[in-house]
């Protein structure tokens, strides 16, 4: 635009309307009790590692195993987070990723590492309904089944949201039809 100087200059204007309106149909679609739901491309951490250890001399045996696991699954262009801290007691890191919108979870223990396998757990599936226990921890095993899982949890989502939509499209467009047969009226 031309200013009061006769010079050309930039606009300065602030738009909210399809950016915060897409935030908002987000965060109301996949939404639920315990926080948000993104779907895991969206999530800023997709896994997020627990470790169950009970004496500070089964720690390091317990990272190492799963930092081999931890770049693995990193170069398979997945974004990991390996919550080490002792600081907090494991069901504290579960609430703080969930609401982190974390969509999935690793926890393993020294059980689990003589056994070689893990425990992963879906945050689009509440409790013991989401988990998938014996999981190996075999490196190429492992990541095509986060891989798939993902992509799982993203179908879930992704037919979740679609429902809802399709409930309240169809539930305004039968409001619509019973105003329009009641015509006018006033209470």
């Amino acid at each position: 635009f031309i200013d009061e100087n006769g010079r050309r200059q930039h606009v300065w204007q602030t738009s909210w309307a399809i950016s915060m309106q897409i935030v908002g149909g987000t965060i109301m679609i996949h939404g639920d009790g315990t926080g948000l739901m993104l779907p895991p491309k969206l999530a800023p951490v997709q896994v997020f590692k627990n470790v169950f250890y009970w004496f500070d001399l089964q720690m390091p045996k317990l990272a190492f195993n799963f930092l081999q696991i931890f770049k693995t699954l990193q170069v398979a262009g997945i974004k990991v987070k390996f919550d080490d801290s002792d600081q907090r007691t494991p069901g504290w890191k579960y609430n703080f990723w969930e609401m982190k919108v974390c969509p999935a979870s690793v926890d393993f223990g020294p059980r689990d590492v003589s056994t070689g396998t893990v425990v992963i757990s879906r945050r689009d599936i509440p409790r013991k309904e989401g988990k998938d226990f014996g999981i190996s921890m075999a490196s190429s095993i492992f990541v095509a089944y986060v891989q798939g899982l993902l992509d799982g949890i993203r179908s879930c989502l992704l037919e979740r949201a679609t429902t809802f939509m399709s409930f309240f499209f169809f539930f305004g467009i039968l409001i619509k039809h019973v105003l329009q047969d009641i015509g006018s009226f006033r209470l």
